[in-house]
Protein backbone atom coordinates (compact mmCIF):
# COMPACT_ATOMS: atom_id res chain seq x y z
CA UNK A 1 0.00 0.00 0.00
CA UNK A 2 1.41 3.35 -1.00
CA UNK A 3 1.10 6.16 1.51
CA UNK A 4 1.28 9.82 0.56
CA UNK A 5 3.07 11.86 3.20
CA UNK A 6 4.52 15.38 3.03
CA UNK A 7 8.02 14.88 1.70
CA UNK A 8 9.21 18.11 3.29
CA UNK A 9 8.84 16.67 6.79
CA UNK A 10 11.23 13.82 6.05
CA UNK A 11 13.44 15.79 3.65
CA UNK A 12 12.69 13.17 0.99
CA UNK A 13 13.53 13.90 -2.60
CA UNK A 14 10.08 13.94 -4.27
CA UNK A 15 11.55 12.33 -7.39
CA UNK A 16 14.37 9.98 -6.35
CA UNK A 17 16.38 8.21 -9.01
CA UNK A 18 15.41 4.70 -10.07
CA UNK A 19 17.94 2.21 -8.70
CA UNK A 20 19.64 -0.11 -11.19
CA UNK A 21 21.81 -2.13 -8.78
CA UNK A 22 21.20 -5.87 -8.21
CA UNK A 23 19.73 -5.25 -4.76
CA UNK A 24 16.88 -3.39 -6.42
CA UNK A 25 15.77 -6.73 -7.85
CA UNK A 26 15.35 -8.34 -4.42
CA UNK A 27 11.83 -9.49 -3.57
CA UNK A 28 9.98 -7.45 -0.98
CA UNK A 29 10.18 -9.96 1.90
CA UNK A 30 14.00 -10.31 2.11
CA UNK A 31 14.40 -6.58 1.48
CA UNK A 32 12.10 -5.79 4.39
CA UNK A 33 13.98 -8.27 6.57
CA UNK A 34 17.19 -6.36 5.80
CA UNK A 35 15.47 -3.05 6.58
CA UNK A 36 14.20 -4.29 9.96
CA UNK A 37 17.56 -5.80 10.89
CA UNK A 38 19.30 -2.50 10.13
CA UNK A 39 16.75 -0.37 11.98
CA UNK A 40 16.86 -2.58 15.09
CA UNK A 41 20.68 -2.71 15.30
CA UNK A 42 21.98 -1.36 18.61
CA UNK A 43 24.05 1.32 16.85
CA UNK A 44 21.48 2.22 14.21
CA UNK A 45 20.94 5.91 13.51
CA UNK A 46 17.64 7.40 14.55
CA UNK A 47 17.37 8.69 10.97
CA UNK A 48 17.92 5.32 9.30
CA UNK A 49 14.31 4.84 8.12
CA UNK A 50 14.54 8.25 6.46
CA UNK A 51 17.87 7.31 4.89
CA UNK A 52 16.36 4.14 3.45
CA UNK A 53 13.54 6.15 1.92
CA UNK A 54 16.09 8.36 0.11
CA UNK A 55 17.64 5.58 -1.95
CA UNK A 56 15.14 5.12 -4.76
CA UNK A 57 11.44 5.31 -5.55
CA UNK A 58 10.89 1.62 -4.78
CA UNK A 59 12.59 1.84 -1.40
CA UNK A 60 10.72 5.04 -0.59
CA UNK A 61 7.34 3.47 -1.29
CA UNK A 62 8.29 0.35 0.64
CA UNK A 63 9.61 2.30 3.65
CA UNK A 64 6.65 4.68 3.82
CA UNK A 65 4.17 1.81 3.67
CA UNK A 66 5.90 -0.33 6.32
CA UNK A 67 4.73 1.00 9.67
CA UNK A 68 7.04 -1.19 11.78
CA UNK A 69 10.10 0.70 10.48
CA UNK A 70 8.92 3.86 12.23
CA UNK A 71 7.92 2.51 15.63
CA UNK A 72 11.24 3.32 17.39
CA UNK A 73 11.44 7.04 18.12
CA UNK A 74 14.82 8.20 19.39
CA UNK A 75 15.32 11.82 20.44
CA UNK A 76 18.81 13.01 21.35
CA UNK A 77 19.06 16.78 21.61
CA UNK A 78 21.46 19.10 23.37
CA UNK A 79 21.11 22.81 23.91
CA UNK A 80 22.51 24.76 20.98
CA UNK A 81 22.82 28.41 20.04
CA UNK A 82 20.08 28.02 17.45
CA UNK A 83 16.75 26.22 17.43
CA UNK A 84 17.05 24.48 14.08
CA UNK A 85 18.07 21.06 15.45
CA UNK A 86 15.24 20.65 17.94
CA UNK A 87 12.76 22.05 15.41
CA UNK A 88 13.80 19.29 13.01
CA UNK A 89 13.45 16.77 15.83
CA UNK A 90 9.86 17.86 16.46
CA UNK A 91 8.98 17.46 12.79
CA UNK A 92 10.71 14.07 12.65
CA UNK A 93 8.81 12.84 15.72
CA UNK A 94 5.53 13.94 14.16
CA UNK A 95 6.40 12.08 10.96
CA UNK A 96 7.43 8.87 12.76
CA UNK A 97 4.29 8.88 14.88
CA UNK A 98 2.09 9.18 11.81
CA UNK A 99 3.97 6.65 9.71
CA UNK A 100 3.97 4.06 12.51
CA UNK A 101 0.15 4.02 12.28
CA UNK A 102 -1.19 1.61 14.93
CA UNK A 103 2.11 -0.06 15.85
CA UNK A 104 3.21 -0.06 19.46
CA UNK A 105 5.93 2.53 20.11
CA UNK A 106 9.33 2.63 21.78
CA UNK A 107 10.19 6.15 22.96
CA UNK A 108 13.78 7.01 23.92
CA UNK A 109 14.43 10.68 24.74
CA UNK A 110 17.69 12.27 25.91
CA UNK A 111 18.08 15.98 26.60
CA UNK A 112 21.44 17.54 27.45
CA UNK A 113 21.60 21.21 28.42
CA UNK A 114 23.08 21.81 31.86
CA UNK A 115 26.77 21.68 30.99
CA UNK A 116 26.27 24.24 28.21
CA UNK A 117 24.80 26.95 30.38
CA UNK A 118 26.07 25.97 33.85
CA UNK A 119 27.03 29.04 35.85
CA UNK A 120 26.35 31.35 32.92
CA UNK A 121 24.78 34.68 33.90
CA UNK A 122 25.68 36.67 30.80
CA UNK A 123 22.36 37.59 29.15
CA UNK A 124 24.18 37.77 25.82
CA UNK A 125 25.36 34.18 26.06
CA UNK A 126 23.81 32.43 23.02
CA UNK A 127 23.10 29.23 24.97
CA UNK A 128 21.28 31.11 27.71
CA UNK A 129 19.34 33.09 25.12
CA UNK A 130 18.08 29.92 23.45
CA UNK A 131 17.35 28.04 26.70
CA UNK A 132 13.65 29.07 27.09
CA UNK A 133 12.88 28.06 23.50
CA UNK A 134 14.74 24.75 23.97
CA UNK A 135 12.65 23.87 27.00
CA UNK A 136 9.46 24.95 25.26
CA UNK A 137 10.22 22.63 22.37
CA UNK A 138 10.87 19.76 24.81
CA UNK A 139 7.33 20.30 26.04
CA UNK A 140 6.02 20.39 22.47
CA UNK A 141 7.73 17.05 21.69
CA UNK A 142 6.18 15.50 24.80
CA UNK A 143 2.73 16.85 24.01
CA UNK A 144 3.00 15.43 20.51
CA UNK A 145 3.96 12.01 21.89
CA UNK A 146 1.18 12.19 24.50
CA UNK A 147 -1.41 12.07 21.72
CA UNK A 148 -0.20 8.54 20.95
CA UNK A 149 0.31 7.43 24.56
CA UNK A 150 -2.11 4.54 24.12
CA UNK A 151 0.47 2.92 21.80
CA UNK A 152 3.61 3.43 23.92
CA UNK A 153 5.17 0.09 24.84
CA UNK A 154 8.61 1.23 26.02
CA UNK A 155 9.38 4.63 27.52
CA UNK A 156 12.91 5.82 28.31
CA UNK A 157 13.94 9.29 29.43
CA UNK A 158 17.42 10.63 30.25
CA UNK A 159 17.84 14.23 31.39
CA UNK A 160 20.59 16.28 33.03
CA UNK A 161 18.55 18.99 34.78
CA UNK A 162 15.19 19.11 36.47
CA UNK A 163 13.75 21.79 34.18
CA UNK A 164 13.99 19.33 31.30
CA UNK A 165 12.31 16.64 33.40
CA UNK A 166 9.49 19.03 34.30
CA UNK A 167 9.03 20.05 30.64
CA UNK A 168 8.71 16.40 29.59
CA UNK A 169 6.33 15.44 32.39
CA UNK A 170 4.13 18.49 31.98
CA UNK A 171 4.01 17.84 28.24
CA UNK A 172 2.93 14.25 28.75
CA UNK A 173 0.38 15.25 31.35
CA UNK A 174 -1.99 12.71 32.94
CA UNK A 175 -1.86 10.25 30.06
CA UNK A 176 -2.90 6.62 30.03
CA UNK A 177 -0.41 4.08 28.62
CA UNK A 178 -2.31 0.77 28.76
CA UNK A 179 0.31 -1.23 26.82
CA UNK A 180 3.39 0.18 28.60
CA UNK A 181 5.85 -2.62 29.45
CA UNK A 182 9.12 -0.78 30.19
CA UNK A 183 9.49 2.43 32.18
CA UNK A 184 13.06 3.77 32.38
CA UNK A 185 13.84 7.24 33.75
CA UNK A 186 17.40 8.36 34.45
CA UNK A 187 18.21 11.72 35.99
CA UNK A 188 21.90 12.61 35.83
CA UNK A 189 21.73 16.12 37.27
CA UNK A 190 22.14 15.20 40.91
CA UNK A 191 23.92 12.41 42.73
CA UNK A 192 21.33 11.76 45.42
CA UNK A 193 23.21 8.90 47.03
CA UNK A 194 25.91 11.06 48.61
CA UNK A 195 23.78 14.10 49.54
CA UNK A 196 21.35 14.67 52.36
CA UNK A 197 19.52 17.92 51.49
CA UNK A 198 16.47 19.19 53.27
CA UNK A 199 12.92 19.19 52.04
CA UNK A 200 13.27 22.03 49.53
CA UNK A 201 10.32 23.17 47.40
CA UNK A 202 12.25 22.16 44.25
CA UNK A 203 12.50 18.61 45.54
CA UNK A 204 8.75 18.46 46.23
CA UNK A 205 8.13 19.74 42.71
CA UNK A 206 10.36 16.97 41.33
CA UNK A 207 8.45 14.28 43.24
CA UNK A 208 5.20 15.70 41.93
CA UNK A 209 6.48 15.85 38.33
CA UNK A 210 7.59 12.22 38.27
CA UNK A 211 4.42 11.08 39.98
CA UNK A 212 2.34 12.45 37.11
CA UNK A 213 3.36 9.34 35.20
CA UNK A 214 2.86 7.20 38.27
CA UNK A 215 -0.91 7.38 38.45
CA UNK A 216 -2.90 9.90 36.43
CA UNK A 217 -5.94 9.47 38.68
CA UNK A 218 -4.03 10.37 41.86
CA UNK A 219 -6.79 12.75 42.98
CA UNK A 220 -9.42 10.03 42.93
CA UNK A 221 -10.08 7.12 45.24
CA UNK A 222 -9.30 4.59 42.50
CA UNK A 223 -6.50 2.30 43.72
CA UNK A 224 -5.96 0.62 40.34
CA UNK A 225 -2.57 0.94 38.69
CA UNK A 226 -2.81 2.57 35.23
CA UNK A 227 -0.19 0.35 33.55
CA UNK A 228 -1.46 -3.24 33.77
CA UNK A 229 1.21 -4.58 31.38
CA UNK A 230 4.18 -2.90 33.04
CA UNK A 231 6.96 -5.48 33.47
CA UNK A 232 10.27 -3.61 33.78
CA UNK A 233 10.96 -0.50 35.86
CA UNK A 234 14.31 1.29 36.06
CA UNK A 235 14.37 4.56 37.98
CA UNK A 236 17.67 6.33 38.68
CA UNK A 237 17.59 9.44 40.88
CA UNK A 238 13.85 9.50 40.30
CA UNK A 239 11.84 10.22 43.47
CA UNK A 240 8.19 9.22 43.58
CA UNK A 241 5.25 9.08 45.93
CA UNK A 242 6.11 5.45 46.66
CA UNK A 243 2.90 4.77 48.52
CA UNK A 244 1.03 5.21 45.23
CA UNK A 245 3.40 3.00 43.21
CA UNK A 246 1.58 -0.32 42.96
CA UNK A 247 2.48 -2.41 39.88
CA UNK A 248 1.35 -6.02 40.03
CA UNK A 249 3.38 -8.10 37.58
CA UNK A 250 6.92 -6.73 37.43
CA UNK A 251 9.69 -8.97 36.14
CA UNK A 252 12.51 -6.50 36.80
CA UNK A 253 12.71 -3.64 39.31
CA UNK A 254 15.70 -1.31 39.58
CA UNK A 255 15.84 1.70 41.88
CA UNK A 256 19.07 3.63 42.17
CA UNK A 257 20.91 6.65 43.53
CA UNK A 258 18.10 8.12 45.58
CA UNK A 259 18.50 10.80 48.20
CA UNK A 260 17.95 9.23 51.63
CA UNK A 261 14.82 11.28 52.25
CA UNK A 262 13.33 10.21 48.90
CA UNK A 263 13.93 6.47 49.22
CA UNK A 264 10.91 4.25 49.75
CA UNK A 265 10.22 3.28 53.34
CA UNK A 266 10.46 -0.37 54.26
CA UNK A 267 6.64 -0.78 54.38
CA UNK A 268 6.27 0.85 50.94
CA UNK A 269 9.07 -1.21 49.37
CA UNK A 270 7.75 -4.35 51.05
CA UNK A 271 4.34 -3.70 49.51
CA UNK A 272 5.87 -3.08 46.07
CA UNK A 273 7.93 -6.28 46.14
CA UNK A 274 5.19 -8.51 47.48
CA UNK A 275 2.75 -7.24 44.84
CA UNK A 276 5.05 -8.76 42.19
CA UNK A 277 6.49 -11.60 44.26
CA UNK A 278 4.99 -14.16 41.89
CA UNK A 279 6.81 -12.67 38.87
CA UNK A 280 9.96 -10.79 39.97
CA UNK A 281 13.12 -12.29 38.47
CA UNK A 282 15.49 -9.36 38.98
CA UNK A 283 15.72 -6.78 41.78
CA UNK A 284 18.43 -4.11 41.78
CA UNK A 285 18.62 -1.61 44.64
CA UNK A 286 21.53 0.85 44.48
CA UNK A 287 21.42 3.45 47.26
CA UNK A 288 17.68 2.92 47.42
CA UNK A 289 17.15 1.52 50.93
CA UNK A 290 16.62 3.57 54.07
CA UNK A 291 17.83 0.90 56.48
CA UNK A 292 14.71 0.92 58.66
CA UNK A 293 13.39 -2.31 60.11
CA UNK A 294 11.25 -4.71 58.10
CA UNK A 295 8.16 -6.30 59.57
CA UNK A 296 7.88 -9.93 58.58
CA UNK A 297 9.61 -11.71 55.72
CA UNK A 298 9.87 -10.68 52.09
CA UNK A 299 9.52 -13.90 50.06
CA UNK A 300 10.47 -13.66 46.38
CA UNK A 301 10.31 -17.29 45.18
CA UNK A 302 11.19 -16.56 41.52
CA UNK A 303 14.02 -14.10 42.14
CA UNK A 304 17.13 -15.17 40.20
CA UNK A 305 19.25 -11.99 40.14
CA UNK A 306 19.78 -9.66 43.11
CA UNK A 307 21.91 -6.51 42.87
CA UNK A 308 22.63 -4.42 45.96
CA UNK A 309 24.59 -1.18 46.19
CA UNK A 310 25.04 0.70 49.43
CA UNK A 311 26.80 3.71 50.91
CA UNK A 312 26.71 1.94 54.27
CA UNK A 313 25.92 -1.70 55.00
CA UNK A 314 23.39 -0.62 57.62
CA UNK A 315 21.13 0.38 54.71
CA UNK A 316 20.81 -3.16 53.36
CA UNK A 317 21.20 -5.43 56.42
CA UNK A 318 17.51 -5.13 57.48
CA UNK A 319 16.38 -5.91 53.92
CA UNK A 320 18.62 -8.97 53.67
CA UNK A 321 17.47 -10.15 57.09
CA UNK A 322 13.88 -10.22 55.82
CA UNK A 323 14.56 -11.61 52.33
CA UNK A 324 13.72 -15.14 51.24
CA UNK A 325 14.99 -15.97 47.73
CA UNK A 326 15.37 -19.75 47.37
CA UNK A 327 15.82 -19.58 43.58
CA UNK A 328 18.62 -16.99 43.61
CA UNK A 329 21.34 -17.79 41.06
CA UNK A 330 23.12 -14.48 40.44
CA UNK A 331 24.29 -11.93 43.01
CA UNK A 332 26.04 -8.56 42.63
CA UNK A 333 27.19 -6.45 45.59
CA UNK A 334 28.73 -2.95 45.41
CA UNK A 335 30.10 -0.62 48.09
CA UNK A 336 29.17 2.67 46.42
CA UNK A 337 30.98 4.81 48.95
CA UNK A 338 34.24 2.94 48.55
CA UNK A 339 33.79 2.90 44.77
CA UNK A 340 33.38 6.67 44.84
CA UNK A 341 36.46 7.12 47.04
CA UNK A 342 38.42 4.74 44.83
CA UNK A 343 37.64 6.81 41.75
CA UNK A 344 38.42 10.12 43.45
CA UNK A 345 41.01 9.42 46.12
CA UNK A 346 42.40 5.94 45.62
CA UNK A 347 41.76 2.62 47.31
CA UNK A 348 41.75 2.40 51.05
CA UNK A 349 40.12 5.74 51.73
CA UNK A 350 36.84 4.17 52.85
CA UNK A 351 36.10 1.09 54.91
CA UNK A 352 32.77 -0.07 56.33
CA UNK A 353 33.29 -1.52 59.82
CA UNK A 354 30.00 -3.45 59.59
CA UNK A 355 31.01 -5.39 56.49
CA UNK A 356 31.47 -8.62 58.47
CA UNK A 357 27.93 -8.37 59.84
CA UNK A 358 26.66 -7.80 56.31
CA UNK A 359 28.39 -10.95 55.02
CA UNK A 360 27.16 -12.96 57.99
CA UNK A 361 23.58 -11.99 57.16
CA UNK A 362 24.16 -12.97 53.52
CA UNK A 363 25.50 -16.36 54.58
CA UNK A 364 22.49 -16.91 56.81
CA UNK A 365 19.74 -15.65 54.51
CA UNK A 366 20.84 -16.31 50.92
CA UNK A 367 21.28 -19.71 49.24
CA UNK A 368 24.95 -19.10 48.41
CA UNK A 369 25.47 -22.76 47.55
CA UNK A 370 23.12 -22.28 44.55
CA UNK A 371 24.81 -19.21 43.09
CA UNK A 372 26.26 -19.52 39.59
CA UNK A 373 27.49 -15.92 39.28
CA UNK A 374 28.88 -13.48 41.85
CA UNK A 375 30.16 -9.91 41.42
CA UNK A 376 31.82 -8.05 44.30
CA UNK A 377 32.57 -4.42 43.49
CA UNK A 378 34.90 -2.48 45.82
CA UNK A 379 34.16 -4.71 48.79
CA UNK A 380 36.88 -4.53 51.47
CA UNK A 381 36.92 -7.09 54.26
CA UNK A 382 39.84 -5.44 56.02
CA UNK A 383 41.08 -1.83 56.19
CA UNK A 384 44.51 -1.09 54.69
CA UNK A 385 47.54 -0.99 57.03
CA UNK A 386 48.18 2.37 58.64
CA UNK A 387 51.94 2.09 58.31
CA UNK A 388 54.89 0.12 56.94
CA UNK A 389 55.53 -2.37 58.34
CA UNK A 390 51.96 -3.14 59.25
CA UNK A 391 51.22 -2.91 62.99
CA UNK A 392 50.35 -6.03 64.93
CA UNK A 393 46.72 -4.91 65.27
CA UNK A 394 46.35 -4.80 61.50
CA UNK A 395 47.93 -8.24 61.08
CA UNK A 396 45.38 -9.60 63.51
CA UNK A 397 42.53 -7.90 61.62
CA UNK A 398 43.83 -9.22 58.31
CA UNK A 399 44.06 -12.78 59.63
CA UNK A 400 40.47 -12.58 60.85
CA UNK A 401 39.35 -11.14 57.49
CA UNK A 402 41.14 -13.92 55.58
CA UNK A 403 39.49 -16.59 57.72
CA UNK A 404 36.15 -14.91 57.19
CA UNK A 405 36.68 -14.69 53.40
CA UNK A 406 37.53 -18.39 53.30
CA UNK A 407 34.35 -19.23 55.16
CA UNK A 408 32.34 -17.19 52.66
CA UNK A 409 34.00 -18.57 49.51
CA UNK A 410 33.67 -22.14 50.80
CA UNK A 411 29.89 -21.74 50.58
CA UNK A 412 30.14 -20.83 46.89
CA UNK A 413 30.28 -24.44 45.78
CA UNK A 414 28.45 -23.82 42.47
CA UNK A 415 29.82 -20.42 41.38
CA UNK A 416 31.19 -20.66 37.83
CA UNK A 417 31.86 -16.95 37.18
CA UNK A 418 33.34 -14.46 39.64
CA UNK A 419 33.86 -10.74 38.99
CA UNK A 420 36.00 -8.77 41.44
CA UNK A 421 36.33 -5.00 41.05
CA UNK A 422 38.63 -3.17 43.46
CA UNK A 423 39.19 -6.27 45.64
CA UNK A 424 41.27 -6.10 48.81
CA UNK A 425 44.10 -8.45 49.76
CA UNK A 426 42.02 -10.73 51.98
CA UNK A 427 39.56 -11.42 49.15
CA UNK A 428 42.22 -12.31 46.60
CA UNK A 429 44.32 -14.32 49.06
CA UNK A 430 41.29 -16.41 50.00
CA UNK A 431 40.92 -17.61 46.41
CA UNK A 432 44.50 -18.94 46.46
CA UNK A 433 44.27 -20.44 49.90
CA UNK A 434 44.54 -24.21 50.34
CA UNK A 435 42.00 -25.33 52.88
CA UNK A 436 43.03 -27.15 56.06
CA UNK A 437 41.50 -30.57 56.42
CA UNK A 438 39.00 -29.44 59.05
CA UNK A 439 37.42 -27.08 56.50
CA UNK A 440 36.82 -29.76 53.88
CA UNK A 441 33.09 -30.35 53.71
CA UNK A 442 32.85 -33.46 51.55
CA UNK A 443 35.56 -35.81 52.71
CA UNK A 444 39.03 -36.47 51.36
CA UNK A 445 37.95 -36.38 47.68
CA UNK A 446 36.72 -32.79 47.86
CA UNK A 447 38.78 -29.98 46.27
CA UNK A 448 41.08 -28.38 48.78
CA UNK A 449 40.41 -24.80 47.73
CA UNK A 450 37.33 -22.51 47.79
CA UNK A 451 34.97 -21.96 44.83
CA UNK A 452 35.79 -25.42 43.39
CA UNK A 453 33.65 -24.95 40.25
CA UNK A 454 34.97 -21.51 39.33
CA UNK A 455 35.60 -21.36 35.57
CA UNK A 456 35.82 -17.66 34.73
CA UNK A 457 37.50 -15.00 36.83
CA UNK A 458 37.49 -11.26 36.08
CA UNK A 459 39.65 -8.91 38.17
CA UNK A 460 39.57 -5.12 37.70
CA UNK A 461 40.99 -2.13 39.59
CA UNK A 462 42.97 -4.33 41.98
CA UNK A 463 45.82 -2.77 43.99
CA UNK A 464 49.15 -3.47 42.33
CA UNK A 465 50.69 -5.67 45.03
CA UNK A 466 47.47 -7.61 45.56
CA UNK A 467 47.12 -8.40 41.86
CA UNK A 468 50.80 -9.23 41.40
CA UNK A 469 50.88 -11.56 44.39
CA UNK A 470 47.69 -13.34 43.29
CA UNK A 471 49.02 -14.06 39.79
CA UNK A 472 52.46 -15.05 41.05
CA UNK A 473 50.97 -17.52 43.52
CA UNK A 474 48.69 -19.02 40.90
CA UNK A 475 51.51 -19.48 38.41
CA UNK A 476 53.97 -20.85 40.96
CA UNK A 477 51.49 -23.32 42.45
CA UNK A 478 49.34 -23.92 39.39
CA UNK A 479 49.29 -27.70 39.86
CA UNK A 480 47.33 -27.21 43.08
CA UNK A 481 44.43 -25.49 41.31
CA UNK A 482 42.11 -26.37 38.47
CA UNK A 483 42.78 -24.06 35.49
CA UNK A 484 40.21 -21.40 34.65
CA UNK A 485 38.38 -21.50 31.34
CA UNK A 486 38.73 -17.73 31.17
CA UNK A 487 40.84 -15.28 33.18
CA UNK A 488 40.63 -11.53 32.52
CA UNK A 489 42.72 -8.95 34.34
CA UNK A 490 42.67 -5.21 33.76
CA UNK A 491 45.60 -3.15 35.00
CA UNK A 492 47.43 0.09 34.24
CA UNK A 493 50.13 -0.18 31.59
CA UNK A 494 52.87 0.66 34.10
CA UNK A 495 51.94 -2.37 36.19
CA UNK A 496 52.32 -4.76 33.29
CA UNK A 497 55.65 -3.27 32.27
CA UNK A 498 56.89 -3.34 35.86
CA UNK A 499 56.15 -6.97 36.65
CA UNK A 500 56.94 -8.21 33.13
CA UNK A 501 54.53 -11.11 33.30
CA UNK A 502 55.43 -13.70 30.71
CA UNK A 503 52.29 -14.52 28.77
CA UNK A 504 53.39 -18.05 28.16
CA UNK A 505 53.66 -18.62 31.90
CA UNK A 506 50.42 -16.85 32.77
CA UNK A 507 48.56 -18.80 30.11
CA UNK A 508 48.73 -21.91 32.26
CA UNK A 509 46.07 -20.37 34.49
CA UNK A 510 43.41 -20.94 31.83
CA UNK A 511 42.76 -23.81 29.45
CA UNK A 512 42.16 -23.67 25.71
CA UNK A 513 42.40 -19.87 25.51
CA UNK A 514 45.21 -18.02 23.79
CA UNK A 515 46.73 -15.06 25.63
CA UNK A 516 46.14 -11.63 24.18
CA UNK A 517 46.82 -8.03 25.15
CA UNK A 518 44.81 -5.04 24.03
CA UNK A 519 44.88 -1.39 24.99
CA UNK A 520 41.93 0.40 26.57
CA UNK A 521 41.24 3.66 28.36
CA UNK A 522 39.91 3.66 31.90
CA UNK A 523 39.48 6.93 33.81
CA UNK A 524 41.91 8.61 31.40
CA UNK A 525 44.58 6.01 32.19
CA UNK A 526 45.95 3.72 29.52
CA UNK A 527 45.25 0.18 30.53
CA UNK A 528 46.35 -3.21 29.33
CA UNK A 529 43.72 -5.92 29.28
CA UNK A 530 45.23 -9.34 29.78
CA UNK A 531 42.86 -12.11 28.72
CA UNK A 532 44.21 -15.59 29.26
Amino acid sequence: MKVDFPATILNIDPEPQVATSPISQLPIDPLLAIFHTAVLAFDASALLPITLSHVCARWRDLALSTSTLWRNIVVMNKLETSSSSIEKTLKRVQAFLNLSRECTLSIDMTFDSWSLHEGETDPENPYVINLPFFRARIGDISRTIAQYAHRIRNFKLTVDEFESTAAVMRGLGPVQMPVLETWHVRNTYEDHAFNHPGNEPEYEEEVHAHSLLLRPDANTNDDSFPYPKLRRVNLRSTPLHWGRFSPRNLVSLELGMLQVASRPSSPDLHKILLASAHSLVRVALYAALKGDDWIGTCALPKLELLELGFTNTSEVIPFLSALQAPNLRRLAICDLMRQNHCACLGLGEAFDPNIAQFFNVMMQRLPLENLRYLALSHIALCPPPSGIPAPASHIEMYTAALTFALKFFCQLTAVAELVLSGPDRATMEALNHVLPSNMERHGTTAPRYPTPRLRNLVVADAPFLVLHHFVKERVTNRKMFRPFDGFIVSMPRSWYELVEWVLLDVSVLARNVSPRISCAHHHETETHILAV
